[in-house]
Formats: C-alpha cells, sequence, structure tokens
C-alpha cells in the first residue's frame, strides 16, 4: 500500500492484479462478503456504467445487501455499510462518507483510463478528512495492461508459480498505471463518453 494524504487525511492506494478476470472478481466478492458484515463503510465504486450493472447482478446473486445511488446521484438508504455507486456520485457525497472515527474502504474493480479523473475523485474523498484506504481490483486482460506489456507480467507471475487464485502489487505496477494514464490523457484527440473501458478506449484513443 502507498500512502498519500493532505492535512490530516491519509489516503492509501493498493493495486491488486490477478491474470484474469475471473479470478479478480471472484477475490472482490470474497473481500465483499467479509466487509459487509464488519459495520465498516464500505463503498464499491465504478468508473464505468457497464461494471456498475455487473456488479449490482453479482451482488444480487451472491446475496451481499448493498445500498445503491441513484441516478440523480441520491444514496437509498437500507441497513447495510456496503454502498455501490458509480460517477454519479456527487463530490460532497463523497466527501460525507470519509470521517476521521474510521477508515473509508473503498473498493475499486477498475481503473479509468484518464489519471485526472482518477485524481479529482480521490480530491474529493480526501477532503472528508479521516482515513482512507482504496484498494484497485485489476486483471491483465483489463483495457489498461494492454497498453504496457500485459503478457510480460504475466509471464513472470507464472515463473513465480503463481495461481490463477493469485494477486500481485507493487509499487512498479502502481507507477506503470499511473503513466500509461498519463500518456493516454496526453494523447486523447477526444473525450467521448463511454459505458466500459474498451468503449472508452476504442472512442477517444488516438
Amino acid at each position: 500500500m502507498w500512502p498519500f494524504g493532505r492535512g490530516k487525511c491519509k489516503l492509501i492506494k493498493e493495486d491488486k492484479v490477478w491474470m484474469h478476470s475471473a479470478a479478480r472478481y471472484l477475490n472482490l466478492t470474497k473481500d465483499l462478503k467479509g466487509l459487509s458484515g464488519s459495520g465498516q463503510t464500505v463503498l464499491l465504486y465504478c468508473f464505468f456504467g457497464d461494471t456498475h450493472s455487473y456488479l449490482s447482478e453479482v451482488l444480487e446473486k451472491t446475496q451481499i445487501s448493498f445500498n445503491l445511488c441513484s441516478s440523480s446521484g441520491q444514496i437509498i438508504s437500507g441497513k447495510t455499510n456496503l454502498i455501490l455507486a458509480s460517477v454519479l456520485m456527487k463530490e460532497k457525497q463523497l466527501q460525507a462518507f470519509s470521517v476521521p472515527t474510521a477508515p473509508l474502504e473503498v473498493l475499486l474493480p477498475e481503473h479509468h483510463p484518464l489519471f485526472s479523473v482518477e485524481e479529482d475523485f480521490f480530491e474529493a474523498l480526501e477532503a472528508g478528512g479521516g482515513e482512507v484506504v482504496c484498494r484497485f481490483y485489476l486483471s491483465l486482460d483489463d483495457p489498461l495492461f494492454q497498453l504496457f506489456g500485459a503478457g510480460n507480467i504475466e509471464q513472470m507471475m507464472q515463473r513465480l508459480g503463481m495461481t490463477e487464485e493469485e494477486h500481485i502489487t507493487h509499487s512498479m505496477i502502481t507507477q506503470a498505471i499511473e503513466k500509461a494514464q498519463k500518456k493516454t490523457e496526453k494523447n486523447a484527440k477526444n473525450m467521448f463518453g463511454a459505458n466500459s473501458a474498451k468503449e472508452w478506449y476504442k472512442k477517444n484513443r488516438s
């Protein structure tokens, strides 16, 4: 994990990378099950609509209770500590989750192609104060990893004897992701909206 922060807020970021999407979502679901009964506030945040819809179905099938952020950006409240949200969530709502009394767990099943979009998201969380832990659940078949030799990373994981269920996390991977995001932002000719990362790259990447 890598700490960042402004003032009294402490932001911790971690990239957890699996070889394939199936293992990524399986482990994300396992972690959500564990956190759902912890009483701790958990924000499951998606940058794209397709991911949001998919995870909503997964949570319902696995019978993990969650609150939903409506299309108007309003939280549909319930008795659970888990909230599924997307870019519809407003800045002030993000700030309200981060309180000094307990760390906020933020789980993200994807990166946004643009670093500035994530930076705005992190700043909104930091503005609330308290400790924020952001964990990205990723896989090498994500469109983002196709920008910088995902095959080499997979070969390295296999040489280390890692199984499909195991993940890798390292500061070099986090740095490579940020570098790819910034390069994409610099070279993007368009900024069209999209329902998935794959669609975003198809529409906007030069």
